[in-house]
C-alpha cells in the first residue's frame, strides 16, 4: 500500500508531470484510491460469492456516502481496515438475510441492530461532538 504510490509518484516527478511540492499529495491520493478500490473488490467479491450482488452494491453506496460525510473508525493498518470492512459487509448481509426471514416481524431485530451499531459508533468512531465524552 505504500510501495506502489511511491513508485508512481517517483515516476510522475521524474517525468516532470508533478512538482516536488505535489509528491506527498499525489502519494496520499493514490494510496486512498487503492484502498477504496480494494474495499470495492472486497465488497463485490463477497456479494458474488454469496449471490447478493444487489444487496452489497446498495450497502456499498450507502457505506461510502456515510463514511465520506461522517468519517468513521480508522484502523491502525490497512490490513485491519480491509478485514473490518469485510466483516462489516458480512454482518450487513447476515442482517439482510435475517430481516428477510422474519418478514414483517423484524422490529426487535431492527432495534437490536441499531443498538449494536450505535454502540460501535460510540466506542470506535472518532466523531467529535458536544454530547460525546472524550475523557
Amino acid at each position: 500500500m505504500e510501495k506502489i504510490p511511491e513508485i508512481v509518484t517517483g515516476f510522475l516527478y521524474r517525468e516532470s508531470i508533478i512538482g516536488k511540492e505535489d509528491i506527498e499529495i499525489c502519494r496520499y491520493g493514490i494510496q486512498i484510491s487503492m484502498a477504496n478500490l480494494i474495499n470495492f473488490c472486497i465488497a463485490f467479491g463477497i456479494g458474488i460469492m454469496l449471490h447478493a450482488v444487489a444487496e452489497i452494491v446498495i450497502f456499498y453506496v450507502a457505506f461510502v456516502s456515510l463514511r465520506f460525510f461522517c468519517g468513521g473508525y480508522h484502523a491502525d493498518s490497512y490490513g485491519k481496515c480491509f478485514f473490518l470492512f469485510a466483516v462489516t459487509c458480512l454482518a450487513h448481509l447476515a442482517l439482510v438475510e435475517a430481516f428477510a426471514a422474519l418478514g414483517g416481524n423484524s422490529g426487535v431485530l431492527l432495534a437490536a441492530a441499531l443498538a449494536v451499531l450505535g454502540a460501535c459508533v460510540l466506542v470506535k468512531a472518532p466523531i467529535e461532538h458536544s454530547n460525546r465524552d472524550f475523557a
